[in-house]
C-alpha cells in the first residue's frame, strides 16, 4: 500500500469554558485565596487570551518586584504592558522572566526593547534567545527588525547562513532568510522561495449549491464569535472564531474536509520539487488548524505570516461588492517579502495581488507574507484561514 500523502490528526471536540466567561470565576476564586499562586497565574491566562491587558496590567503589575513570581505570569505581564503602550514596565517583566529561567520571554524582551528604540540592547536579548533556543525563529524575527535597522545587513546575512548550516528551517526563518538575501543582492535565493509559479495556489472550490450562504449564516450565529484579539494580524472592524476544527458547526467541518483534500492535491502536484526546503519540511503528520473571521468596512490585515505552520490557506465565503473608488484593488490580498522594514528601491522579488470571491480557495507555504486591504464596506467579509501544523506521528 502505498504511504498517505500527510495523516491528518482529527481533533474531537472537548467542552471548555472560553476564557471570557473564565475570567469572572477566576476573578473571585484569586480573591478568595490570594495566597493562591496558581489561581493568579490562570486568571492572568484568561485575562491575555480574553484580550483584557489593561486589566492583567493592573493585576499583575505589583508581581515584577516579587523575586517568587512565576516567570510565565511575568512574560504575560511584559507582553500586556507591550501592547498598553508600557514600555518600561514590559522590560522590566521581561527581563526578570528571562532571567527567572523563562527563555521565551527573551523574544518579547528583544521586542520591546526594540520599541523602546534602544537598538543594541534589542540585538544583545536577541542574541541571547538564539542561544538559549537555536529554533526559536521568533526571535531571529525580532532580531532580524533590530540588525536592519541598525544598519547591520551583512551580520543578519551571515547570521541566516550559520542556522541554516545548523539546519534551522520553519517559522520566521525563510521569510527572513528571504528578506536579508534579497537585502544583501542575492535576489535569485530570494525569488526561489517566493516563486508563485511554484508554491501559489488559487482555485475555486467545488461546494454545492448554496453553500457559502448555509456556511455564512452559520459562523455568523456560532456562539463562539468574538471580537477580534489585540495580538492578531486583523485590525479594524471585524470578530472571529477561533479553533474551528474544534467547534465549528457540521457546514465548517463539511469545509474542513474539502480543504484537507485539497491540501493532498498541493502536495501530489508539487512531488517533483522533493528536494526543495519547502517540500523537503512537509510534515508526515499533521493537524488542521482553523479559525474563521468577518471584517467589514476599515477590518483589515496587516503584514504577517503564520509561524507555526508549514502550509497556509484562505477560503472565501462571502465577498462583499467593493463600490468605486480611490482604491481599486479594495479587499485585496496581497503577496510579497515579509517587510521586517521599509526598504528604499525596487524588489526583485515577486508581489502580486489576488482579488477574493466567493468559493475561492488559496494555498501557499505558512512563510508566505500577505496583507489585505480594506474593503470599505459594510457588508461582511468572511473567509476562512487555516494552517498546516506539524503534529507528532501517532505509535
Amino acid at each position: 500500500m502505498d504511504e498517505p500523502l500527510i495523516r491528518w490528526r482529527v481533533t474531537k471536540p472537548i467542552p471548555t469554558l472560553s476564557a471570557h466567561k473564565l475570567v469572572p470565576l477566576l476573578r473571585a476564586a484569586a480573591a478568595a485565596a490570594p495566597d493562591r499562586r496558581d489561581l493568579k497565574l490562570q486568571l492572568v491566562r484568561a485575562l491575555f487570551d480574553s484580550d483584557r491587558m489593561a486589566e492583567l496590567v493592573d493585576c499583575a503589575r505589583p508581581l515584577v518586584a516579587d523575586r517568587e513570581a512565576d516567570p510565565e505570569l511575568l512574560c504575560l505581564l511584559g507582553r500586556a504592558a507591550l501592547s498598553v503602550g508600557e514600555y518600561d514596565l514590559g522590560i522590566v517583566a521581561l527581563r526578570a522572566a528571562a532571567e527567572y529561567g523563562y527563555t521565551a520571554a527573551y523574544t518579547y524582551l528583544s521586542e520591546a526593547l526594540l520599541k523602546a528604540d534602544r537598538l543594541d540592547a534589542a540585538i544583545a536579548a536577541g542574541l541571547q534567545g538564539i542561544e538559549h533556543r537555536t529554533q526559536n525563529s521568533k526571535c531571529l524575527f525580532v532580531l532580524a527588525r533590530a540588525l536592519l535597522l541598525s544598519g547591520q545587513l551583512e551580520r543578519l546575512w551571515k547570521l541566516c547562513v550559520d542556522l541554516r548550516e545548523r539546519g534551522v528551517w520553519g517559522g520566521y526563518f525563510p521569510a527572513v532568510f528571504a528578506f536579508a538575501a534579497e537585502a544583501v543582492g542575492r535576489t535569485e535565493q530570494a525569488a526561489d522561495l517566493l516563486d508563485p509559479t511554484r508554491w501559489y495556489s488559487g482555485a475555486q472550490l467545488a461546494v454545492p449549491e448554496g453553500f457559502n450562504a448555509i456556511l455564512a449564516a452559520e459562523l455568523l450565529t456560532h456562539k463562539s464569535m468574538i471580537p477580534l484579539h489585540s495580538t492578531r494580524a486583523t485590525r479594524g472592524t471585524g470578530t472571529w472564531i477561533n479553533d474551528l476544527e474544534v467547534c465549528g458547526g457540521p457546514l465548517a467541518q463539511q469545509l474542513l474536509a474539502m480543504i484537507r483534500t485539497a491540501v493532498e492535491g498541493y502536495i501530489t502536484d508539487r512531488r517533483r520539487l522533493a528536494d526543495e526546503p519547502t517540500m523537503a519540511q512537509r510534515p508526515k503528520c499533521a493537524d488542521l488548524q482553523s479559525w474563521a473571521t468577518e471584517t467589514i468596512s476599515d477590518g483589515f490585515q496587516s503584514a504577517h505570516i503564520h509561524p507555526t505552520g508549514w502550509l497556509s490557506g484562505v477560503y472565501y465565503v462571502t465577498v462583499p461588492t467593493i463600490k468605486p473608488g480611490s482604491d481599486a484593488y479594495a479587499g485585496g490580498i496581497e503577496f510579497g517579502l515579509f517587510p521586517l522594514v521599509e526598504r528604499a528601491g525596487t524588489s526583485g522579488v515577486a508581489r502580486w495581488r489576488v482579488m477574493p470571491r466567493p468559493g475561492l480557495l488559496l494555498l501557499f507555504p505558512s512563510y508566505f507574507a500577505h496583507w489585505t486591504r480594506p474593503t470599505n464596506t459594510a457588508e461582511s467579509r468572511i473567509s476562512v484561514a487555516f494552517d498546516v501544523v506539524p503534529a507528532p506521528e501517532p505509535t
